[in-house]
């Protein structure tokens, strides 16, 4: 999702130890804004903090850097839902004062075009004959007869 948006939101909730986990997922790095949903809940406010705290520690602070924020929800009830368009908002702002917006589409439609190509060249090229080659040819590469790279530039030839 993070390569197909704008903005990636990531929603977490306090009752699960959510802003530990993002940390080791990796969530902290691909996150442009925090949803601490069910905000109404006990120990929201210390999730929120930690997230934030983890997150003064975790981002390198470069000048113009956009630091993800932390807004709080309540999905149920609509609560918090303004605040969360207010944040996308302004990555958006962010992104386009520094021309960012712009470079990460390019950069999500030439993944999308490089995705595809890689899809068709790879449904087109593993033909019944190439497959049965390479089985063919396994035993070699088992045995260090042929490298791989023997093979693979043996079925690109044909």
């Amino acid at each position: 999702i993070a390569k197909a948006a704008d903005t990636t939101v990531v929603v977490l909730v306090p009752e699960s130890g959510d802003s530990i986990q993002a940390m080791k997922s990796g969530l902290m790095e691909i996150a442009d804004l925090f949803v601490m949903n069910k905000a109404d809940r006990d120990g929201a406010d210390q999730a929120v903090a930690a997230l934030r705290t983890i997150l003064t520690f975790r981002i390198t602070h470069a000048e113009n850097e956009w630091i993800p924020d932390v807004k709080k929800s309540v999905a149920t009830s609509g609560g918090g839902i303004d605040e969360i368009v207010n944040g996308i908002d302004e990555h958006r702002a962010h992104m386009e004062k520094l021309g960012t917006l712009h470079k990460r589409r390019e950069a999500r439609e030439r993944d999308r075009v490089q995705t595809l190509t890689d899809r068709r060249l790879h449904s087109t090229f593993w033909t019944p004959a190439r497959t049965d080659l390479l089985q063919e040819m396994l035993p070699a590469v088992y045995a260090r007869e042929k490298s791989p790279l023997d093979v693979a530039n043996l079925l690109i030839a044909g």
